[in-house]
């Protein structure tokens, strides 16, 4: 299990390009600008925390799994194809700006769970729960 978390966590780094676009080597000036569209634009004092918790059905954190947020309104900001990896503790944290949105979780190629939407309010934490099977 272990050995698949690190290659899930590696995968993923591989994908996203651990350095950025404008990491060692690219021939870029340092970081990209933020687009208008980037979920975390804005001052922080616009932005709302949303924590996403994966547990298996015994209530055990699932690190590795992949939070895979998207924006349901039409001028919503974009997230691109790539999961966000839980942590130790079963956890992903982001910054969102108010809106709605629905969030999946995936662990491997083959448990995928519902989308769950949320309303993120303007000042007000959410969290949202999943349950994986993982050894199913």
């Amino acid at each position: 299990m272990r050995l698949r978390t690190i290659a899930a966590l590696l995968f993923t780094a591989m994908l996203t390009g651990a350095c950025g676009a404008n990491g060692p080597g690219s021939g870029g000036d340092g970081p990209s600008s933020v687009s208008d569209s980037d979920p975390t634009t804005g001052t922080p004092e616009e932005r709302v925390e949303l924590v996403v918790t994966v547990s298996d059905p015994e209530g055990e954190p699932v690190e590795g799994a992949q939070v895979l947020p998207s924006s349901l309104e039409a001028d919503g900001p974009a997230f691109g194809e790539m999961g966000r990896p839980t942590d130790a503790s079963g956890q992903y944290r982001m910054q969102l700006l108010p809106g709605r949105y629905g969030i999946a979780v995936q662990y491997g190629t083959d448990v995928e769970s519902e989308v769950q939407e949320i309303e993120i309010e303007a000042g007000e934490p959410a969290s949202l729960d999943f349950v994986l099977d993982v050894d199913g």
